[in-house]
């Protein structure tokens, strides 16, 4: 999918309760870690937005998303926001339907290897989802 492109999904939990929504991945950008900075390394940056739409009440977190780099290798690394204000929830946040979370999610990478590939992959739905870099 194109960044920007809601998905839309269907999970069922472990007891056979579902639940849908959206998410949808919405920018990237690459910004320079803090300092002391390396001038190899830096932060990517995914704004996203998850919404539950109808079913029984979702949970989510940072750790369904990841980056794919070019090497194919998935990137979980993440790092503390640097912006607390606009930062994607840390811990488990229960949706209802009707509700959204959304943010920023930074991940700890090397700056000569952009990622190609956001992933989300939440617990219960049928397979991941993924949204393009642009290169």
């Amino acid at each position: 999918m194109a960044l920007g492109e809601a998905w839309q999904w269907t999970s069922t939990t472990s007891s056979g309760a579902k639940a849908s929504g959206t998410t949808a991945v919405l920018a990237y950008k690459q910004q320079m870690p803090p300092a002391p900075a390396s001038e190899n390394l830096r932060y990517d940056q995914v704004n996203v937005r998850i919404c539950s739409t109808a079913g029984t009440p979702i949970t989510v977190e940072r750790r369904f998303f990841a980056l794919i780099q070019p090497s194919g290798e998935v990137n979980t690394m993440k790092m503390a926001d640097p912006d607390p204000q606009t930062a994607f929830p840390n811990k488990d946040t229960t949706l209802k339907p009707g509700q959204c979370a959304a943010g920023t999610i930074d991940f700890f990478g090397v700056r000569s290897k952009r990622p190609v590939l956001a992933v989300w992959g939440p617990d219960g739905a049928p397979k991941p989802a993924g949204w393009v870099i642009p290169q």
